[in-house]
């Protein structure tokens, strides 16, 4: 049988604890948790560690009854207790009298608004103000509907009006034998009269007319192949043809003219140059050129530089001064230098100092005797490079790929270059983890479609406790 001490005052309480009923005598002394039913006595187990029972929450109960609840495992468990309030005290002696206070300020009543209400409602008075401020609003019902009144005088007469007006409006000519209509689309004072009048009878047959006339009007040249027309842009008894004749098939080559005069002397090509560079416009200027590297198998950018790099370091953007990129060292310890990771410089040089990073291709005269051919690159601290998967940085560092060793030598080493910045949990498009908290886990929701964090609880005698945190128990086991 086992006993558990604790200290409740006043009350009596039952509880479970380990699935057998326990009952809680409560008087002012310690409290004796004794199980009320034994089993057969098992072999002894291996001495565990000392329990520690710590003392969590001590509240007050809405009734007499004292609860005390255990959670947590051994060896750490926490006890709370619910008590019960005490009986009241006796009262005590009456106080004396206290100073009279000062004079209060005098209240204050406004007429606030005034609304007509529906006809038999009740009247209302509300104070929108407060009690020594106070604002009346009324709201007063609408009266009955009076008896009709007298019949009035009958009033002066009014002056005259204007005349009206009658407008002949369209005159339309019917049908022979149909009949004559007239209709109004004015007003009545204003009147806008429409005349339809049949067509008379077919009169005598009149006098022979003038004889036709012919007149050519255009010429147009049409489309080689196309088909000739002519048309009539005048009337039967004056008509004016306008003709349109496709253009004839080519003529034969004529024979080659006199050669001309030789021109003057033209700019020709920049001078210089080495071998596989190629001609480029320094700008709109004609002729203005100038010989480049053929960047076929290598891309590189001209930047300047935001301190003193050395050649093969790794570089990112970190400003720019409106006409050039400035990079610094790249650095894999924070997101800022390691996020916008351009590529390896080409050549070193000073602050300020203009050259070209290589963000894609092959890039020689590094030092690379420490690698062996096909390893990984990665990026370091102070742009400075990692060789090889058994060095590959790993969290809290930010994994950022520079490319692979072609080439291994101390002087002339190479390497391919082809950055690739590694993504955070959170940065992935369906995980919303910007605040995580410490213990949380991912879960999955089929409502957003999203990953985020959430705190996992379970519950230890109908208390929550979240998992991974920490169930303190300090009690003295009899």
């Amino acid at each position: 049988m086992t006993q558990t001490v604790v200290s409740v005052v006043e009350s009596v309480t039952k509880v479970t604890v380990a699935e057998q009923d326990v009952t809680v005598s409560i008087t002012e002394q310690p409290v004796v948790i004794t199980a009320a039913t034994t089993g057969l006595q098992g072999i002894q187990g291996v001495p565990g560690p000392a329990n520690t029972l710590t003392v969590g929450t001590v509240t007050k109960a809405p009734d007499d009854t004292a609860v005390v609840t255990i959670t947590g495992t051994s060896p750490n468990q926490t006890i709370d207790f619910v008590l019960p309030r005490g009986l009241q005290g006796i009262q005590g002696v009456k106080g004396d009298t206290g100073n009279t206070g000062s004079a209060g300020a005098a209240a204050t009543i406004a007429v606030g608004t005034t609304t007509s209400g529906t006809a038999g409602s009740t009247a209302v008075v509300t104070n929108s103000g407060s009690s020594s401020a106070a604002i009346f609003n009324f709201t007063i019902p609408r009266g009955d509907t009076g008896a009709t009144g007298a019949k009035g005088d009958t009033g002066e007469t009014g002056t005259p009006g204007s005349a009206a007006t009658i407008a002949v409006g369209t005159t339309t000519t019917g049908t022979a034998g149909s009949s004559a209509t007239v209709t109004n689309s004015g007003t009545s004072s204003a009147a806008t009269f429409n005349f339809t009048i049949p067509r008379g009878d077919t009169g005598s047959t009149g006098a022979s007319g003038t004889a036709a006339t012919l007149t050519v009007g255009t010429t147009t040249t049409g489309a080689a192949g196309s088909n000739a027309t002519v048309t009539n842009s005048g009337t039967t008894s004056a008509a004016v043809f306008d003709f349109t004749i496709p253009t004839g098939a080519t003529g034969a080559t004529g024979a080659t003219g006199a050669t001309g005069a030789t021109g003057a002397t033209g700019a020709g090509v920049a001078a210089g140059g080495t071998t596989g560079q190629i001609l480029s416009k320094i700008d709109d200027t004609n002729y203005n050129t100038t010989w480049i590297d053929n960047f076929a198998s290598q891309v590189k950018h001209q930047v300047k530089l935001g301190e003193a790099i050395s050649k093969g370091q790794a570089v990112y953007v970190s400003s720019a001064d409106g006409t050039n990129m400035i990079v610094s060292k790249a650095d894999n310890t924070t997101e800022a230098a390691s996020s916008k990771v351009m590529g390896l410089l080409e050549t070193g040089g000073s602050t300020n100092a203009q050259v070209n990073v290589v963000t894609e291709g092959l890039l020689a005269g590094l030092n690379t005797n420490a690698a062996t051919v096909g390893d990984a690159v990665w990026l370091g601290t102070a742009g400075n490079l990692i060789f090889g998967l058994a060095s590959k940085p790993f969290a809290p560092a930010h994994l950022v790929y520079i490319g692979v060793v072609t080439r291994k030598n101390t002087n002339n080493g190479e390497i391919f270059i082809q950055p690739q910045n590694g993504f955070e949990l959170r940065e992935i498009h369906d995980v919303l983890a910007q605040t995580p908290s410490n213990n949380q886990v991912l879960t999955y929701s089929t409502a957003t479609s999203l990953w985020t964090p959430q705190t996992q609880t379970v519950t230890i005698n109908g208390t929550a406790v979240a998992l991974g945190g920490t169930i303190t128990v300090n009690a003295r086991l009899a």
